[in-house]
């Protein structure tokens, strides 16, 4: 019985130090984002080392050329033409999409001048850059549906970026990567029969 009772101390604290939160079958990545910044998409460097990690290189004030080296997990997603996937869902290399585009990378920032992504979005030529938010918590979209569904949602936010801002019941603010304009408004309407009205705006 003691050992039960430590084992349950020690993977208690083992999830508290990951930072991590399950709400239902939902975990959620409790580290926000600390890495938000627009700039120029660039593979295959010759003369680095692990010159096949992309990279963005970006601008501070005071310090042009900065680089950092983008690394991606599951949770990582990657916007395009107004579609957005999982990366490693992806069905082509990512020079197609973002080789030599302005980029917007929102990521949690690593050891060694490294970006855990979280989000990548290329913009189209002529397209308005927004500015950069710091701060965010994201989960995945099939996360995302299963907290709606779940009725563990009060209210959500979509902007035309494909941003999804959710609130959660306890009052938490978590965000996503919708895959195409106002899919959130088909999961919400799903969600009615079973959670009733779900606060809904809109950009």
């Amino acid at each position: 019985m003691l050992i039960l009772v430590v084992v349950m101390i020690l993977t208690g604290a083992y999830f508290v130090f990951l930072g991590e939160d399950k709400i239902g079958e939902v975990i959620i990545n409790e580290l926000p984002t600390d890495f938000a910044e627009i700039g120029n998409f660039v593979i295959n460097i010759p003369s680095e080392d692990e010159s096949d990690l992309p990279r963005i290189v970006y601008e501070e004030p005071g310090a042009p050329a900065l680089t950092k080296k983008l690394v991606f997990d599951e949770l990582s997603v990657c916007q395009s033409e107004n579609r957005a996937v999982m990366c490693v869902a992806m069905s082509v290399t990512l020079d197609i999409p973002f080789g030599g585009k302005r980029v917007l990378v929102e990521g949690v920032r690593q050891a060694e001048d490294k970006v855990l992504v979280r989000r990548i979005k290329a913009f189209r030529e002529g397209e308005l850059e927004f500015e950069p938010i710091l701060g965010s918590i994201f989960i995945s979209w099939h996360q995302a549906r299963e907290l709606i569904l779940g009725c563990r949602v009060s209210a959500v936010m979509q902007t035309h970026a494909l941003d999804i801002y959710l609130t959660l019941k306890d009052g938490r603010e978590i965000r996503a990567v919708e895959p195409t304009i106002d899919e959130i408004f088909r999961v919400v309407d799903e969600a009615k029969a079973r959670c009733g009205a779900i606060q809904l705006a809109t950009e």
